[in-house]
């Protein structure tokens, strides 16, 4: 006989009454039979052979019947299916005799072992089809899962529950089953949160002057203004924003009200993106606290100062150009100090202090200027530099007392002392004109040591600088250069 139906399981509903059911498959053996029930509650038993069920007919092409010692019950299910333990018992021996119904039962076997695999796969939880991108439980529930761990893993029944009790038990609750909403955001901004006859949301205004107005003023993008002394020591870029601007990052048209007001320094503690195209006037002093940064869709140039706390990145775009700065002594600041101090610490830009000729009696020092290189690299010649320099790149005609450099570095050969006569030593026991202490970078370049004698013109004191084109003077001096502490000098 031949396998000519692809049934190799049954299933039936008990109603209190039925005590056979059929199976409409061939087995060879009644021990081919797996006979399972469920109750009510979906609770699965496999019965056993001979003691919960009997079987009639097995081997018969047709199929038989499974017969319960008791009615199964109204509403249990009931599952008889095939099958056959995985093996090959049947031994042809070489040149023997050939039986055809020995070689049809084997073959026949086969397939059954075959649709018993294809049952037990219809079984598992698929996907559709090859081009689905979910699997499919028809309808079944998905027992047994363990507790989402990965944001996209499947969630359980018992962690929706714990969570959503979680968040129930923050929520403020009411006893009814239906509340009104709270009325949209234009009625309700900067008001208090009551209640109408009905029980009904209602937005109201706080009494003047109350705790509850004073701080709702406070919570303004411009309350921080309100607190005495804040807008005197800065003025923040969220101060300049107006009812109708752009929603956040596009601080565009506050920029351009800072601009106009001629507002310096600004200060900026957030992701700002500019969509226009502008210019920041020489003169306006940036200040980028560690949260804050620029962006730009637009050309912005920025003309003046940039500083950051922290030395964090306030540059994000190509299309945003820190311009190199030009510091005139003394016709924008009466010394070259003055000059040096108005510099950033954590400076974004090529900075020249440009001095006119002249002698001026300073002893100048260069204190904590780091150089910082911007993630998004700026043009060419506009590296983060301090140059101070005489005007005529003729040190003959600039004559400085002396030069102290103290931490500075960053950048290459910054801060770097160009064109200049040092004319004494500093105010150290070291008896020198230019000192340079725990430097990482620094250069004196065409510089002239012709005035009082000292015993060294250039001392690198643990700091590591560049020398190049410099007259030490006609035997005034003692020593041109001279290293300290692991200090070098490259010449």
């Amino acid at each position: 006989m031949t396998v000519s139906t692809e049934v190799n399981h049954n299933e039936y509903t008990g109603n209190g009454v039925t005590t056979i059911f059929p199976y409409q498959f061939r087995v060879f053996r009644a021990e081919d039979l797996l006979v399972t029930v469920n109750d009510l509650s979906g609770v699965e038993t496999v019965l056993t052979l001979n003691t919960d069920y009997t079987v009639v007919s097995a081997g018969i092409y047709l199929g038989g019947n499974v017969v319960l010692p008791q009615p199964l019950a109204s509403g249990w299910g009931i599952s008889i299916i095939r099958n056959l333990p995985v093996t090959q018992e049947t031994d042809l021996r070489n040149q023997g005799r050939f039986f055809a119904e020995v070689h049809e039962d084997r073959f026949d076997y086969i397939t059954m072992l075959i649709q018993q695999a294809f049952s037990w796969l219809g079984l598992a939880l698929r996907k559709p089809s090859f081009l689905s991108r979910y699997y499919d439980a028809l309808g079944n529930w998905i027992s047994n899962l363990a507790d989402p761990v990965k944001p996209q893993d499947a969630a359980t029944k018992n962690y929706v529950d714990s969570v959503g009790q979680i968040n129930l038990n923050r929520t403020l609750r009411v006893p009814e089953t239906f509340v009104q909403p709270v009325p949209v955001i234009e009625r309700r901004r900067n008001k208090i949160l009551a209640f109408d006859n009905s029980g009904n949301p209602l937005p109201v205004l706080p009494e003047s002057g109350s705790a509850a107005d004073v701080l709702i003023e406070l919570a303004k993008p411009d309350g921080f203004l309100k607190i005495g002394g804040q807008d005197e020591r800065f003025n923040d870029l969220r101060a300049y924003v107006m009812e109708g601007d752009p929603a956040h990052p596009d601080y565009t048209e506050a920029l351009k009200r800072a601009i106009a007001a001629g507002a310096s320094p600004i200060y900026i503690n957030m992701p700002v993106e500019i969509t226009e195209d502008l210019n920041i006037p020489d003169g306006m002093l940036l200040q980028f606290g560690p949260d804050g940064y620029l962006t730009s869709s637009s050309d912005l140039r920025v003309n003046g100062l940039i500083n950051s706390f922290g030395g964090t990145d306030p540059i994000r775009g190509n299309t945003i150009i820190p311009m190199p700065i030009t510091l005139m002594v003394p016709e924008q600041y009466p010394t070259i100090q003055a000059a040096v101090d108005a510099i950033p610490n954590n400076y974004w830009q090529r900075v020249i202090v440009s001095i006119a000729d002249g002698t001026y009696d300073e002893d100048v020092r260069v204190r904590d200027k780091k150089g910082c290189s911007p993630l998004y690299p700026p043009s060419s010649g506009q590296q983060a530099i301090i140059v101070i320099k005489g005007r005529s790149a003729d040190s003959s005609k600039v004559n400085v007392k002396s030069f102290q450099v103290f931490a500075c570095g960053g950048t290459p050969y910054s801060p770097s002392i160009e064109d200049i006569n040092v004319t004494n030593p500093t105010h150290s026991d070291e008896n020198c004109s230019v000192e340079f202490y725990g430097c990482t970078s620094g250069a004196v370049n065409r510089c002239s040591f012709n005035g009082v004698g000292v015993d060294k013109c250039i001392e690198a004191y643990n700091s590591t600088i560049s020398v190049e084109g410099c007259d030490f003077g006609d035997e005034i001096n003692n020593k041109g250069m001279v290293v300290k502490h692991g200090g070098i000098i490259m010449s």
